[in-house]
């Protein structure tokens, strides 16, 4: 998986390799931009394995949004599961 970062805009994820990151931040939300084919799934984990956030592709290239009701607190994170779309974190 390819992570992006630039400054203080959203982390970007890409289904090539896995990614795991260490570093501690607050989450607004999380975006899933292009899900290409039904059934692909994300998964989005503190570093201990904990879920903090999943989807799973319903419908082909329907991108998915999900705003955290308050912002979450994340000390270290992972993306196991990323089989296809880019996923964003947002950070508040």
């Amino acid at each position: 998986m390819t992570v992006i970062r630039t400054n203080n805009l959203p982390l970007a994820f890409t289904a090539t390799t896995a990614a795991a990151i260490i570093g501690s931040f607050n989450a607004a939300a999380v975006y899933w931009f292009n899900p290409v084919n039904v059934g692909d799934q994300v998964s989005f984990q503190d570093s201990d394995g904990n879920l903090i956030w999943q989807g799973r592709c319903e419908v082909a290239n329907q991108s998915q949004l999900f705003r955290f009701p308050a912002a979450v607190s994340i000390a270290g994170y992972q993306i196991p599961t990323l089989t296809s779309g880019t996923f964003y974190v947002y950070r508040s």
